[in-house]
């Protein structure tokens, strides 16, 4: 699926309110597959390399086989979609609040750059077709 611009509502604790809007990536089952293919590729390879250190090696390979089976699987499980950027303006300070790289999630918190508050982000347009 391509890109999707979704608004936003952004609120403070003391409720003063301002809109903005993110960027999400959905993520088609394939891509997820990708993902989570290379990502267990890749914890494969971290623990063919630890064999060869000494001693350490007994614990190390139970280690990084065990994290590379939890890792691909709450990938597999947590991984939809991605926020890509965002930004909005804080309710309390006015000022321009950026959004980062993160895991879609329709409510989450944000600090604020200018005025360090936290503040609460909620997608307003997320249908299920989305989703």
């Amino acid at each position: 699926m391509p890109l999707k611009n979704l608004s936003l509502s952004i609120r403070s604790n003391s409720n003063a309110e301002s809109n903005g809007i993110i960027t999400v990536d959905w993520y088609s089952a394939k891509k997820r597959i990708l993902y989570v293919f290379s990502l267990a590729i890749g914890g494969l390879t971290l623990t063919a390399a630890v064999v060869f250190i000494p001693l350490l090696h007994f614990i190390l390979v139970p280690l990084c086989s065990l994290s590379t089976v939890l890792v691909t699987i709450l990938a597999a499980k947590k991984l939809k979609a991605v926020i890509i950027s965002g930004e909005g303006k804080c309710p309390c300070c006015n000022k321009t609040i950026s959004i980062g790289w993160r895991l879609f999630s329709e409510k989450f918190t944000q600090r604020c750059f200018s005025c360090q508050r936290t503040v609460t982000v909620q997608v307003l347009i997320a249908t299920g077709d989305d989703l």
